[in-house]
């Protein structure tokens, strides 16, 4: 009985882990996805051009929320434009980042 009341405990834990980390798994691969089309909207709509930006997905992609910030490059004429996934898993937040770069003296 000693043995059931150590060992269930342990394989709870183990169980809420594997979960957690699958669950982070899959929604990161849709953050991914999310940062990667927020981005490419943000280059061909040129909208690097303004302010540093923020919100969030919608109802299609609940719990998701991005924000966007440009950079001077030290090379060139470029600016590096950055975009920020959030979300959350078990009460965690997670984020994923992606960057380009692009060419301002064209715009």
């Amino acid at each position: 009985m000693v043995f059931l009341a150590v060992l269930v405990p342990v394989v709870i834990e183990g169980l809420t882990l594997a979960n957690r980390a699958a669950e982070v798994a899959e929604r990161k691969t849709i953050a991914t996805q999310l940062a990667a089309n927020k981005l490419n909207e943000i280059v061909i709509t040129e909208a690097w051009s303004a302010t540093n930006s923020s919100g969030d997905f919608g109802e299609v992609w609940p719990g998701f929320r991005w924000e966007s910030t440009s950079r001077t490059w030290s090379e060139d004429s470029m600016t590096e434009l950055v975009v920020v996934v959030t979300y959350a898993v078990q009460g965690r937040d997670y984020t994923v980042t992606l960057s380009t770069l692009v060419d301002t003296s064209t715009s």
